[in-house]
């Protein structure tokens, strides 16, 4: 038997060298030093350095084929959720450019847009007493954070009436999948729109509210598929700005 690796002390190599593929110090799409020069480079063992690579192979950081270098992903392409999360907040501590997310957004909207239809469709037909409590309450506190205009807290009750959705429609891969996007977007939004308030979410949510409540399954899910949710478009047009306006801050 091998010798034991203390799993900390993998996490904290995994940790060093997933910041080095997101700040850029290896670059998707070329081979990632041999576990070798990981183990000489962080001064750790080479069973430590296998270890911490294969547990970002498991995340998405690494793609590993047979017989063939380890390569670094294109993690704003194939990486989940969560990576996109760390991506995301790396490029905005170290104020890099924000507009490269652009596409990785859109696709992240696009996969909102279908969960979240289905889950609002399945709420309509199957809250309970105790889903209707929670809806109704997390309908309300987002009115009340529209009324008075802070961004920081529309963003959070937009957030909690998508949550109280998901769980209403019972299936917990709803949940799973909305709520880390909503995390990706609030990273975002904070720094691209600060201090403004989406004009267009009163009319959205209250049509939302109706039409689950009033058990109106095709209304719910039309409403979600047809309409951007509230938000994206102010983001999407900075994420695009001219060069002349630096870079999308």
């Amino acid at each position: 038997m091998g010798p034991i690796v203390r799993a900390s002390l993998v996490e904290q190599v995994a940790l060093k060298l997933k910041d080095r593929i997101l700040d850029g110090t290896y670059r998707a799409g070329e081979p990632l030093p041999s576990h070798r020069e990981l183990a000489q480079a962080l001064e750790v063992s080479r069973e430590t350095a296998r270890a911490a690579v294969q547990h970002l192979v498991a995340r998405g950081y690494l793609t590993a084929r047979p017989r063939a270098a380890m390569r670094v992903a294109r993690v704003d392409r194939s990486g989940g959720l969560e990576v996109m999360l760390d991506l995301v907040s790396s490029i905005l501590e170290q104020g890099r450019d924000l507009r490269p997310l652009r596409a990785p957004l859109e696709g992240l909207e696009r996969l909102h847009r279908i969960v979240f239809a289905e889950a609002a469709a399945l709420a309509a037909t199957r809250y309970d007493r105790a889903d209707e409590q929670s809806l109704l309450m997390t309908f309300g506190e987002l009115e009340t954070h529209l009324t008075r205009g802070h961004s920081e807290q529309v963003m959070d009750g937009q957030a909690a009436v998508v949550a109280a959705i998901a769980t209403a429609s019972g299936p917990v891969c709803f949940g799973l999948t909305l709520n880390p996007i909503h995390r990706v977007w609030a990273k975002v939004r904070q720094h691209v729109e600060p201090g403004v308030a989406d004009s267009a979410s009163r009319g959205y949510f209250d049509c939302l509210e109706r039409a689950i409540l009033g058990r109106e399954t095709s209304t719910a899910r039309e409403l979600v598929l047809e309409t951007p949710f509230p938000g994206w478009l102010e983001l999407a047009r900075s994420l695009v700005r001219d060069d002349a306006d630096g870079p999308g801050r």
